[in-house]
């Protein structure tokens, strides 16, 4: 699932960038508690989808990797 491609207004689509970050570097449980503050402070609809958002992320937890950690050629 990319973040990029979910339908939200471009103000709450800039603030998923903190998320993104932490998923890039492996760190889930960041994530999440800032994908609820989202959830916290948007619309219904906008909720709607960062929700299926954090369902994906907790149930794909273990394929989550640190990238920063991964070897480079």
């Amino acid at each position: 699932m990319k973040i990029q491609n979910i339908a939200l207004p471009d103000p709450l689509k800039i603030k998923l960038t903190r998320i993104k970050l932490h998923l890039w570097r492996g760190n889930i449980e960041p994530a999440l508690y800032r994908l609820d503050e989202r959830i916290a402070r948007c619309s219904d609809k906008s909720a709607e989808q960062l929700e299926t958002l954090k369902t994906y992320i907790i149930n794909n937890a273990n394929k989550i990797i640190n990238y920063q950690e991964l070897p480079v050629n």
